[in-house]
């Protein structure tokens, strides 16, 4: 049960980002990277909850904390706390 709600379908940097909602669960974040490069994109406003990374190799900067690189050919998943 629940949903999965397109946040980025990327076709040029083979990029897609979900988020993945159901009752009573934990809403989650993912990204899939089906590139042999590394990717980036800017996280989704979660107002005054932070997304926590739960899964994979993503990394951001201190200047750009929103600004979110996935490694190729790979996936990670955040968790809305």
């Amino acid at each position: 049960t629940g949903t999965f709600r397109t946040i980025l379908a990327d076709d040029e940097q083979d990029l897609w980002v979900f988020l993945r909602e159901a009752p009573g669960e934990a809403t989650v974040l993912v990204a899939l990277n089906a590139s042999e490069d590394v990717v980036s994109f800017d996280l989704p406003a979660s107002g005054p909850r932070a997304w926590s990374l739960a899964f994979g190799a993503a990394s951001n900067s201190p200047e750009a904390p929103k600004w979110i690189r996935v490694e190729p050919i790979s996936g990670c998943v955040w968790v809305l706390e």
